[in-house]
């Protein structure tokens, strides 16, 4: 247990220091942006804080982001359904609330769990900003203690709600491409 935390930390402080060569942009080694597989994502590149956030803060942050992630959805079934989406996002969006799966019912009725003490984990165990792994059971993970490290308090509730989406679209059956693609437009969206 003590050698994962010890790996954990040093994997932590390496990424870090990564992100301040770059510029203040996160570059995550060995998964695609946002993405994990194994049924955990992480956040987006993005600007990173001035100072780590208290993850208490944080998690008050996240869990406001909720409501950004729902109205978001909320917003994106009503252009599809009147066909005012762009063919990518039309793909996505048939893939969300076809027949049988509703990204938007999932959002509304799954629970999250914001852990403002640890990571999430996903199910090989390894740590990410979130997971469709929760505590229980219809819940997702959404990490608080990591947001705080890596997300600059002014993106902070676009990235939650994009990490959101991406989670709650893995389990009603998005591939780990199809979830990051989404939670990039999300991002992409609430950030303009």
């Amino acid at each position: 247990m003590k050698k994962n935390l010890v790996f954990c930390i040093c994997l932590g402080v390496l990424t870090h220091s990564i992100a301040q060569a770059h510029n203040g942009r996160i570059d995550r080694p060995g998964s695609v942006d946002g993405g994990m597989s194994g049924g955990g994502g992480n956040v987006l590149p993005g600007k990173l804080p001035d100072a780590p956030l208290d993850p208490e803060e944080a998690e008050d942050q996240v869990k406001a982001s909720r409501h950004t992630a729902v109205d978001y959805l909320t917003s994106f079934k009503e252009k599809y359904q009147q066909g005012a989406l762009p063919s990518d996002q039309a793909s996505l969006a048939q893939k969300a609330f076809s027949k049988g799966r509703d990204l938007l019912t999932i959002s509304r009725t799954y629970r999250t769990d914001v852990e403002d003490d640890s990571p999430c984990f996903d199910f090989s165990g390894s740590p990410v900003d979130g997971s469709i792994r929760g505590e229980r059971p219809n819940e997702i993970c959404i990490s608080s203690h990591s947001i705080a490290k890596k997300v600059h308090q002014s993106e902070i509730k676009a990235q939650s709600a994009a990490l959101m989406i991406h989670e709650f679209s893995e389990v009603i059956g998005f591939s780990e491409d199809e979830a990051t693609a989404l939670q990039v437009q999300v991002y992409t969206d609430l950030m303009k």
